[in-house]
């Protein structure tokens, strides 16, 4: 099964995703033991878009594509931003940058989901979450 979700780069259409994710979680069955492992991992991940690479311009979409299978959820983001480049994104739990306000999203996603894979440009990514 495959779902959809596109919306404009407001930070308030979070609430949008989390009923989103709610219906992908009924479609598919999904024990909702799972659920905010999933939510707060990808509703960081949107943030993200919406914010540093959306740059908050509404006009500019965000796009959600959710497969459910095999015990899996795959979540795939993209934005319209610049993209980043992901591999220079800062450790926030050392000490050089535990004051910091930023780069903590980035870090409660990979702690989070089995596995994230970001796209050459660093305007989408990929999230998986094995759901036992």
């Amino acid at each position: 099964m495959n779902k959809f979700l596109v919306i404009e780069s407001d930070v308030k259409n979070i609430d949008k995703v989390r009923i989103f994710i709610s219906s992908v979680f009924s479609e598919c069955g999904l024990d909702l033991i799972h659920f905010n492992r999933v939510f707060i991992g990808i509703s960081e991940a949107v943030t993200n878009s919406i914010i540093h690479g959306n740059q908050l311009i509404r006009s500019k979409l965000v796009f959600l594509e959710v497969c459910c299978k095999s015990g899996r959820l795959v979540v795939s983001i993209k934005d319209q931003g610049a993209g980043f480049d992901f591999n220079r994104a800062y450790d926030p739990t050392s000490t050089g940058n535990i004051k910091k306000e930023g780069g903590r999203g980035i870090f409660i996603l990979k702690n989070l989901a089995d596995e994230v894979v970001y796209s050459g440009d660093g305007t989408g990514l990929k999230i998986v979450y094995k759901i036992r």
